[in-house]
């Protein structure tokens, strides 16, 4: 947590116990960016316009498992608890 920003630190410090992340994707859905957002998710999983409409994964996370909080608009948190495709609760057809 060093690298944070103090705003980012008081945010991590206000995240709950366990909390749901989403994340949108179109094609490989590994990564470790996650948003705090279903919105943000839904954004990111139709950005190219030549490719499928996308998906959205859903999870719970406990505050433990995130390395970062980045303090932009897309809520994000970075969580490298294993590999994404294990961690889904639900995935979400867009549209």
């Amino acid at each position: 947590m060093d690298f944070m920003s103090p705003k980012e630190r008081e945010k991590f410090a206000e995240l709950p116990y366990e909390f749901m992340v989403y994340r949108g994707f179109q094609g490989e859905s590994r990564g470790l960016s996650w948003s705090l957002c279903r919105d943000v998710a839904e954004r990111f999983s139709n950005l190219n316009s030549d490719l499928p409409k996308g998906e959205i994964l859903e999870r719970f996370v406990r505050k433990s498992q995130v390395f970062a909080v980045i303090d932009n608009d897309d809520q994000e948190i970075c969580s490298n608890n294993g590999d994404s495709n294990q961690a889904i609760n639900q995935v979400l057809r867009n549209g």
